[in-house]
């Protein structure tokens, strides 16, 4: 396995779904890149300086939502496993990258790892990739 590490700084990632995982994917994402968030509804968590849009778009509406604002990410992160294929579907062009919370449905390119301690929140590769949790 190759880590890779991206400069998002000029970029932009969308999350789909407004959970405990797209909050916590945009309050990391947005520290360091342009992030949307696109969910029907949002609860009381923190999304960071994340964007926040309310919407449910339908599997057959997700690469519309992909391609009007052009992420170099998209993060699938809703209780939806035909929105998240969707999702992942939609960010198969060779320009974009996605990753997906569900373990029965990779993404097939980016599976994140990551270990905490404290406050410290650091990646790691470790022969083959863990899945977030």
């Amino acid at each position: 396995m190759i880590p890779l590490v991206h400069d998002l700084s000029d970029e932009t990632v969308v999350v789909f779904g407004g959970g405990p995982v797209g909050a916590r994917k945009a309050r990391r994402f947005a520290r360091e890149a342009r992030t949307v968030v696109v969910s029907p509804e949002f609860g009381d968590r923190d999304f960071g300086d994340a964007e926040l849009v309310r919407a449910a778009p339908k599997p057959e509406e997700v690469p519309s939502w992909v391609e009007r604002f052009g992420p170099a990410l998209v993060v699938a992160a809703t209780d939806d496993d035909a929105v998240n294929d969707a999702v992942v579907a939609a960010a198969r062009p060779p320009s974009r990258t996605a990753t997906c919370r569900s373990q029965s449905r990779p993404a097939g390119r980016v599976r994140p790892s990551r270990s905490t301690s404290g406050s410290a929140s650091n990646p790691s590769w470790r022969g083959r990739a863990r899945w977030p949790r």
